[in-house]
């Protein structure tokens, strides 16, 4: 049994580093104004830009990483290890 080309993924179902970064830098970023213009203090900002950045990368990661693609995206259920 051969799958048929529409069965075949068009995108990864996981994210790429880029994406990851992308994602948390802008939550990184968000918070950042949100801190600044609520508090007016640099250290603070910076520190909890810091943190945000690093939790939000750990939690994109994680989160992308447990991502299980439905049967559609992957041809046939058969392909699919079972546990």
């Amino acid at each position: 049994m051969t799958s048929s080309p529409s069965n075949t993924p068009q995108k990864p179902s996981k994210l790429t580093p880029k994406e990851l970064l992308t994602g948390s830098a802008l939550m990184a970023v968000f918070a950042g104004i949100v801190l600044i213009i609520s508090t007016r203090d640099w250290v603070l900002t910076l520190i909890a830009v810091g943190i945000v950045f690093v939790v939000g990368l750990a939690l994109m990661a994680f989160l992308s990483r447990n991502i299980i693609p439905n049967s559609r995206d992957i041809g046939a259920s058969e392909h699919v290890p079972h546990r």
